[in-house]
């Protein structure tokens, strides 16, 4: 038996199975990530660290 074909037909069939939501906290890898990634560069204010600032945030939308 082909192990493939048979985790298709093991699949559950429409209405067995019901998504339940998402359990990632978005917010927290948004803070992390920021906390991360912009630390080095918080207290210097040339315009090339302003734009990776930006850059940074513009990723994390």
């Amino acid at each position: 038996k082909h192990p493939r074909k048979s985790r298709i037909k093991d699949a559950p069939t429409e209405g067995e199975w019901e998504w339940g939501g998402c359990g990632d906290n978005v917010n927290f890898g948004f803070r992390k990530s920021r906390d991360f990634m912009d630390a080095p560069f918080r207290k210097r204010s040339d315009i090339k660290t302003l734009v990776k600032l930006h850059n940074n945030d513009a990723g994390r939308l």
